[in-house]
């Protein structure tokens, strides 16, 4: 499965990208969203957006139905210092929101939950 990692920090990007390997997920990686349109073609499974790196309506972009395809799922993650900014995340389409610190297992289940993950893979 293929992920779409969007954040500016390459330190927390090979953080998530390690967890997301863990899981099965091959990941790409940018620095900002708006970069993000070359590779709409890209069958992403899932988009990882750290809150800092995000111009969420670049991201919405990326998620919208293409060719009857359902729209790809959004996780944003990052220190969330207000509700605003986790707001900011949903009302853009984020479909999960997860404050870090988290671990591999809480990130296997939140993508489980989405359906994205099944639980033979994380276990």
């Amino acid at each position: 499965m293929q992920c779409l990692v969007i954040d500016q920090n390459s330190e927390s990007r090979a953080i998530i990208s390690a967890m997301l390997g863990e899981l099965g997920f091959a990941c790409c990686f940018l620095t900002e969203g708006a970069d993000a349109s070359p590779l709409s073609k890209v069958a992403f499974a899932l988009i990882a957006v750290r809150d800092q790196s995000a111009d969420l309506s670049a991201i919405r972009q990326l998620t919208q139905r293409v060719g009857g395809r359902p729209a790809i799922p959004v996780i944003c993650f990052g220190d969330f210092v207000s509700i605003e900014s986790v707001e900011r995340c949903i009302v853009a389409g984020a479909s999960d929101v997860l404050m870090r610190p988290f671990d591999v297992e809480l990130l296997a289940f939140r993508l489980q939950q989405l359906g994205i993950l099944n639980s033979s893979i994380a276990a």
